[in-house]
């Protein structure tokens, strides 16, 4: 493991305390049935094109799973209850990249949570190239993080566990070759 992802680890792993639960029951680190993906894992792009990425969360149980769908994106310094997704992108020379975006965030609907059934994936597009800066050349490794922060859980239906866990995808790699004409 490098020094930059070492230090990102450190900084915006995830959390080892889960948030509490309101009436679900609640999937533990040692019995998560839950991947996060991310896709496509290799590109390579332009300065000047767009830098975008599917985030699936997928249940690889034999169990439902009950799921925050709302999977937004946010900065990793949010509160936990405005965020459920966050980005770690490390760029050239082991830079970290901030992210950009201003987000209007409150907390999740009861309309946002889903079931989640075996084998089943909720997927999300999201475009990072608005929100990071991807403007210098080389390569860029991309990890995806996923965790319901919401303290107001709606109650589960019956055989659904609430997934609250934190899952962290394996890195997506972007290579960036300068753009002609590129005036950023």
């Amino acid at each position: 493991m490098n020094a930059a992802w070492l230090l990102l680890m450190i900084c915006f792993g995830c959390p080892s305390n889960p948030p509490p639960n309101t009436g679900s029951k609640r999937v533990t680190t040692s019995d998560v049935n839950a991947t996060l993906e991310l896709l496509p894992i290799d590109q390579k792009k332009s300065s000047d094109q767009a830098i975008e990425l599917t985030v699936g969360l997928r249940n690889i149980g034999a169990g439902e799973l009950w799921v925050n769908g709302r999977m937004l994106l946010n900065t990793p310094y949010a509160p936990k209850y405005m965020r459920e997704l966050w980005f770690d992108v490390v760029g050239p020379g082991n830079q970290r990249i901030e992210f950009a975006c201003k987000v209007r965030a409150g907390n999740a609907k009861p309309s946002d949570y889903r079931v989640l059934m075996p084998q089943e994936s909720k997927q999300v597009q999201v475009r990072l190239s608005g929100c990071f800066d991807f403007t210098l050349p080389g390569t860029y490794l991309i990890r995806a993080k996923y965790q319901d922060g919401s303290e107001d859980v709606p109650p589960s239906p019956p055989g659904a566990m609430h997934l609250s866990t934190c899952l962290e995808s394996s890195p997506a790699k972007i290579e960036i070759a300068s753009s002609q004409g590129n005036s950023r």
